[in-house]
């Protein structure tokens, strides 16, 4: 890796990583005060799905990172990525198997290694379970974590099965079993980069499990599911492109018909078609910003009554919303138009490869506090 990838890694291991947990976190943890106590997250403060605490999106980093540290192992042959995607896997099976109902995935942990908040997110499931699955093909996965992805993917698809129906709108509830405010996988209003969810994790069951159960129910979505990921369309930012893409990787790596996978291996390239064409228009709205590296302020300092996504009747939920937040999404997007082509095999243009070096470029790593570099790291690995 060249010197910046490496700078890159050592600030999520010495930053983001908690060995106690073997979680990423959303924003440095050198002080672990900074992040929800049990008691907390059990009482969902400042809100179910502790948005804003920095224990929002730990399936989402660890995710990611389990990926491109195994594809980084399988380009350099250097042990050492291996060794930290598997304690990353360690970290989110120990997230599966801390919930109270089996399949409920939390989106992190507290500092004891066990407490969580008790809604979780499509998104966390996504990544969950394409991590896992990418993990569980590999064999640099031992035996033993291979028999726990497989009962905490099973567990998923079997609690996906029981819960989600037409009459609760098709959501998967929390883990109290209370609607979820953005789990909801199937159904009319889902967008195109969301209707792939819930078939990948049917998929994954039955690909990892062998169970002709879960290929029946993943063939009863498959078909009406590839037709609504087109056309592409607007997304706030593209961590939604990034989602969708690793749904269809699933299709196009074990679905067991040629003829699908490679109808899924076509469509990923469209997806990552798309994302190039966002180059510009996420170039120019980076320029808006002076300074991308913005000091961290530790989320109990942050209430302003900011009630994103949450009822009226919710009055007692908030959102803390952290300074220059938009840049990190932004941030985010030049990583994420690299990491979708390179999921698909598809080059990056030019353009899209300067936008991602003069974002990451902006990031001052002895500045910076937030998960951001993460998806640099896990986009890089696929130019080597």
């Amino acid at each position: 890796m060249d010197d910046r990838m490496n700078a890159a890694l050592s600030y999520i291991r010495e930053n983001l990583y908690f060995p106690g947990t073997h979680l990423l976190y959303d924003a440095a943890v050198d002080n672990l005060r900074n992040l929800p106590t049990a008691e907390e997250a059990e009482s969902c403060f400042p809100n179910p799905c502790g948005y804003g605490t920095d224990m929002e999106d730990s399936m989402i980093h660890g995710g990611t990172l389990c990926e491109g540290l195994l594809t980084l192992y399988e380009k350099t042959g250097k042990r050492e990525y291996a060794d930290f995607a598997l304690d990353l896997l360690e970290g989110l099976l120990r997230c599966a198997e801390s919930a109270r109902d089996p399949g409920f995935i939390p989106r992190s942990l507290c500092p004891d290694g066990v407490s969580h908040y008790p809604d979780s997110s499509r998104d966390q499931y996504t990544l969950f379970a394409f991590a896992c699955l990418r993990m569980f093909l590999s064999p640099v996965t031992p035996e033993s974590m291979k028999r726990r992805i497989r009962t905490a993917l099973v567990n998923v698809a079997n609690r996906a099965e029981r819960l989600i129906t037409p009459e609760n709108g098709f959501d998967l509830p929390r883990e109290d079993g209370l609607p979820s405010l953005v789990s909801a996988m199937w159904g009319g209003k889902m967008g195109n980069h969301e209707i792939f969810r819930l078939p990948m994790l049917y998929l994954a069951a039955w690909k990892v499990s062998g169970n002709g159960h879960f290929l029946f129910l993943y063939k009863q979505y498959r078909a009406e599911a590839y037709r609504r990921c087109l056309p592409m369309t607007n997304y706030w930012h593209l961590y939604a492109v990034q989602q969708m893409q690793v749904s269809l990787w699933v299709a196009a790596q074990v679905d067991p018909e040629e003829a699908w996978r490679e109808k899924f291996a076509a469509l990923m390239k469209t997806v990552a078609e798309y994302a190039l064409t966002q180059s510009e228009q996420v170039r120019q709205k980076l320029a808006a910003y002076k300074d991308v590296n913005f000091p961290y302020t530790p989320y109990r300092r942050l209430f302003r009554k900011e009630r994103i996504g949450f009822p009226e009747k919710e009055k007692r939920y908030y959102s803390p919303q952290h300074e220059g937040i938009d840049s990190f999404w932004l941030l985010q997007d030049a990583a994420n138009i690299v990491l979708v082509c390179g999921l698909a095999g598809v080059k990056p243009t030019t353009e899209a490869l300067s936008l991602f070096n003069s974002a990451f470029s902006s990031i001052d790593l002895t500045r910076y506090t937030r998960a951001v570099p993460v998806h640099f790291l896990a986009a890089y690995t696929h130019l080597l």
